[in-house]
């Protein structure tokens, strides 16, 4: 291995070493980072593609279990559906052997969902990345918000049927993450939107469940 890929090497594996003396925001950036950085000179195993949920996973490698050499995050803050074929674009480019897809949260919280055009948009970006070996569409978990929830539903279920259409695997994370008022629990989210450790949990054992799965 080349001399500088050591030493960045040495910074990622500190940066997770000691998260009590490091910002989180930091540690989370470093790392995702990093990771792009690697997957420009190997190819990764995993791609997880985004808005700004599926970035702050960090660190994906040990709640997956994988390699973390393996995985490569190139998930953005604030992403609708739209922006996000960006995203799916770069990723077949690294051709991964498995892509993790979520996206409509921000298309809900933005008012685009209200605007037409989600269900083209997702169409294209799960055309697109079905072409990966493997893809893995998790559909936009609930909020706080009852009426954001509302909407998300109805969202979900085109999302659902286009990536079913196309023979992805679907994780449905409502289930597992709704209390009895049809809200995200508390506990498991840090501002009624993204999540905590907790909600990161959840939607990790799901996704581990389904990376098992031949």
């Amino acid at each position: 291995m080349k001399r500088w890929m050591w030493g960045l090497t040495t910074v990622f594996v500190a940066l997770i070493a000691y998260p009590a003396v490091i910002d989180p925001d930091v540690r989370i950036g470093a790392a995702n980072a990093y990771s792009r950085l690697w997957g420009r000179v190997f190819r990764p195993h995993i791609l997880i593609v985004g808005d700004s949920i599926s970035r702050a996973g960090h660190p994906w490698s040990y709640r997956l279990r994988t390699n973390p050499l393996g995985i490569q995050n190139i998930a953005r803050d604030g992403y609708n559906t739209e922006l996000i074929k960006l995203i799916v674009e770069q990723a077949l480019a690294k051709r991964p052997e498995v892509i993790l897809y979520m996206s409509g949260t921000n298309d809900v919280l933005h008012g685009h969902d209200k605007f037409g055009g989600f269900e083209a948009a997702y169409r294209t970006n799960i055309s697109l990345a079905k072409t990966a070996p493997r893809l893995i569409v998790t559909l936009a978990p609930p909020t706080r918000s009852a009426d954001w929830n509302l909407r998300l539903v109805a969202l979900n279920s085109t999302a659902k049927k286009i990536a079913v259409e196309a023979g992805a695997t679907v994780i449905d994370l409502w289930p597992k993450m709704v209390d009895a008022d049809g809200l995200l629990h508390s506990h498991m989210t840090t501002d009624g939107i993204h999540f905590t450790g907790e909600g990161y949990a959840v939607w990790s054992e799901e996704l581990r469940a389904a990376l098992a799965k031949q």
